[in-house]
C-alpha cells in the first residue's frame, strides 16, 4: 500500500492529513479504453479531496495505492513523486495546516506559487458583476472604466504583479492617454478592488495569506488640486444664469434643476433624481449617495414652486425619474442643457458640478458664513466628538438657507442691502 501518513508528536495530539494514490471506480470514471485516472486522495478530519494526475492505469492493474502490470515501475515512481511533492508543500504550510480543510489543503499544495495563481482580472470581473446585481450603476461604470484601462495597458493581470512600480507605470500610461483629474478616481477604484481581493483570499486569523503584497504602502494616490475659482460662479454670474430666458424645454428644465440644486445647498442630480417626498414638517430628508450621511432640507417657497412644476406620481418627489431611465441619463440631459445655454449666451462652459462650488463660495465669501457652518450646510460630517452630545435640529442650516436664497434671488439694486442684512444676521 502506497500512501503517506504524517504524525507529529507535540504538546497536543494533532491529526495530520494523509495523502494516498487511488483510482475511482464509480460510473463515468473509466475511459472507453478501460483506463482510469490516478488521483491523490487527501484525508483531513474524515473529509476528502482529490487531486487529479496525468497518470492512467487499467482498473484491474491497481491495488492498494500501487500500479501492477508491465509499466508499473515507471507509474509507481511517478506516484511517489506526486506524493512527495504534495507532502513537502503541505509541511511548508506550518501550523496553519492543522486548521485547514481537505479542500483548502488541496488548493494550497497544488499551487506552484499561490500568489501567482490569484488572477486580479478574473476577480475584478466577478466583483463588477456583484455591483451590477446590487444596481450600483455609478460604481459599476467607474470601476469598469478602470478595468478597461488596465486590460488595455497590461492584458491579463495577477495580484502579485500589482507592485508600486506597476502603479507608477499605469499612472504614466493614463497620463499619455490624456486622462487628467480622473487618474485619482481610477487609482482609488484600483485600490478598492485590490483590497476586496485581499479580503476574499487572505485569512489572517488562520494564517492563510495568498496575496501578501500591498503596493499602496509606497505608492500614494495624488489628489488633484481643487481650484474652486475655476468651478464657482460669482453671484452676478449666477443671477445671469438663473434669469436666462430659455428657448427650449430642455433649457427651461436645466435652469429649474440648477435652481433646485441651489435651494438644496448644491445637492447633486443623482440625489435629486431619487428624492421621495416632502414630510409633514415641510422638510425633505434624504441620505447623500456619495457619503451615506443623513441630511434634511427645509422646503422654502422657491423650492416649493419647482416641486409643483415637476411633480412626481408618487414614487419620487420629482418626475425626472419617470422621464429618464437612469440618474446618469438625467445628469447627461442637464449638462447638455447647460452646454446649450452657455453656447447660446457665449459664456464659458459650466456643468452641474459648479452648483455645489458656487453655493460654498457665496456662503463663505459673500455672506461670510462661518467655515464650519458652511460644511454643515453642504452635509459634511465633522467627525468631532462634541457632535455626539448635540441634539441636531438643522436650525442653523435653515437660517443660512433663507439668507442664501434672499441674496441670490435679489435684484441688482437690492444686492448691497441684502448682503449687509445677511452679515448682520450671521
Amino acid at each position: 500500500m502506497m500512501f503517506f501518513c504524517l504524525i507529529l508528536i507535540d504538546q497536543k495530539p494533532t491529526i495530520m492529513a494523509t495523502f494516498r494514490a487511488v483510482i475511482l471506480t464509480g460510473k463515468g470514471q473509466s475511459r472507453s479504453d478501460g483506463y482510469t485516472q490516478v488521483k491523490i486522495k487527501i484525508t483531513q478530519n474524515r473529509k476528502l479531496a482529490y487531486i487529479p494526475t496525468d497518470l492512467y492505469v487499467k482498473t484491474n492493474e491497481f491495488r492498494n495505492g500501487q500500479a501492477t502490470g508491465n509499466e508499473s515501475a515507471w507509474t509507481n515512481s511517478r506516484i511517489l513523486d506526486y506524493l512527495k511533492a504534495y507532502t513537502d508543500n503541505y509541511l511548508k504550510l506550518g501550523d496553519v495546516r492543522y486548521k485547514m480543510t481537505a479542500t483548502e489543503i488541496r488548493e494550497a499544495v497544488t499551487a506552484k506559487d499561490e500568489k501567482q495563481t490569484v488572477s486580479f482580472t478574473d476577480f475584478a470581473d466577478k466583483w463588477l458583476k456583484t455591483l451590477q446585481e446590487k444596481n450600483r450603476t455609478g460604481a459599476y461604470r467607474a470601476a469598469k472604466c478602470l478595468v478597461t484601462h488596465l486590460t488595455n495597458f497590461k492584458g491579463r493581470l495577477n495580484f502579485d504583479e500589482v507592485t508600486a512600480d506597476f502603479l507608477f507605470d499605469f499612472e504614466k500610461y493614463l497620463t499619455r492617454k490624456g486622462v487628467k483629474n480622473a487618474i485619482a478616481s481610477y487609482m482609488r477604484w484600483f485600490r478598492v478592488i485590490f483590497n476586496e481581493g485581499r479580503k476574499q483570499y487572505n485569512d489572517e486569523d488562520r494564517g492563510i495569506i495568498l496575496i501578501p503584497n500591498y503596493p499602496w504602502k509606497r505608492y500614494r494616490i495624488k489628489t488633484p488640486e481643487h481650484d474652486a475659482n475655476q468651478h464657482a460662479l460669482t453671484v452676478d454670474q449666477l443671477r445671469a444664469l438663473i434669469s436666462y430666458q430659455p428657448i427650449t424645454h430642455r433649457e427651461r428644465q436645466t435652469i429649474d434643476v440648477f435652481k433646485i440644486m441651489l435651494c438644496m445647498f448644491g445637492l447633486n442630480t443623482k440625489d435629486i433624481y431619487y428624492l421621495k417626498s416632502v414630510q409633514k414638517n415641510n422638510r425633505i430628508s434624504y441620505i447623500r449617495s456619495k457619503t451615506g450621511h443623513k441630511f434634511s432640507i427645509k422646503v422654502e417657497p422657491e423650492l416649493r414652486s419647482l416641486i409643483d412644476r415637476y411633480p412626481g406620481t408618487g414614487k419620487t418627489l420629482f418626475n425626472f425619474s419617470e422621464n429618464y431611465k437612469s440618474d446618469q441619463l438625467f445628469l447627461k440631459a442637464v449638462n447638455m442643457g447647460l452646454k446649450s445655454i452657455c453656447e447660446r449666451a457665449k459664456w464659458p462652459r459650466i456643468t452641474t458640478n459648479w452648483a455645489r462650488h458656487t453655493v460654498a463660495s457665496i456662503l463663505r465669501n459673500d455672506l461670510q458664513i462661518d467655515l464650519n457652518d458652511v460644511g454643515r450646510c453642504l452635509g459634511h460630517a465633522s467627525g468631532k466628538v462634541t457632535d455626539q452630545y448635540i441634539r441636531y435640529d438643522y436650525s442653523i442650516e435653515d437660517r443660512i438657507l433663507r439668507q442664501f436664497l434672499n441674496y441670490i434671488f435679489a435684484t441688482p439694486e437690492k444686492k448691497s442691502i441684502v448682503k449687509e442684512e445677511m452679515i448682520f444676521a450671521n
